[in-house]
């Protein structure tokens, strides 16, 4: 298995230990246990516990904004740069709930180097979309209350997913994607008129 591949399989093993027991009970042997190494094999890619939270919560967001930086590549609207990058965060994270839920809860356990570094990717992901709710609000002054309330306001509605999200009873990312946009874009009486308008067509 080539080094970023084993690497990648370690993060995993932490984000699944650290999620299952809290970064403050897991230990090292806990996560090179579930990685199926020794803890001395572990340390070849991670030196302490920090930097495997760190790896954690960089990698995830490094990842977001590469992946987005690429869908959003040629589009212009920013209706559907909202889409984009609603669905490319649910895509992502579903398939990572764990690393969702390291993220939102232990990344402010990092503090140093490590902390900075994590804290300035996050701001670099929270900027993206503000950018782009800044372009749907026709809000020109980006330290606007109106923008922040707003922005915080839509990561508000996808951070918390994982908390709830059940595969097979829920939709999937594109179509949880689709009906976030359209709350987010027009709120519940807009999908409350169109369920009435429906039901009354096939109502004859």
């Amino acid at each position: 298995m080539r080094y970023e591949e084993r690497f990648e399989a370690v993060l995993k093993s932490a984000a699944s230990e650290f999620a299952r027991r809290g970064y403050d009970r897991a230990s090292i042997r806990d996560v090179a246990n579930a990685a199926r190494m020794s803890v001395a094999g572990l340390y070849y890619y991670c030196k302490s516990k920090d930097e495997l939270l760190f790896g954690v919560c960089y990698n995830s967001f490094d990842f977001l904004l590469r992946t987005l930086q690429r869908s959003l590549k040629g589009v212009s609207d920013p209706t559907e740069q909202l889409q984009i990058f609603i669905f490319n965060h649910f895509e992502y994270f579903l398939s990572h709930v764990e690393a969702m839920k390291v993220v939102s809860h232990e990344a402010g356990v990092l503090s140093g180097e490590l902390g900075a570094r994590v804290a300035e990717i996050k701001r670099q992901y929270y900027l993206r979309g503000q950018q782009i709710v800044q372009r749907l609000l026709g809000e020109g002054d980006s330290d606007s209350p109106h923008l922040r309330t707003t922005t915080l306001a839509l990561f508000g509605m996808i951070n918390w997913v994982y908390t709830w999200y059940r595969p097979g009873r829920d939709f999937d990312a594109k179509e949880l994607a689709d009906c976030v946009t359209d709350l987010f874009l027009h709120g519940v009486r807009s999908q409350a008129g169109a369920g009435q308008g429906q039901a009354e067509t096939h109502g004859g």
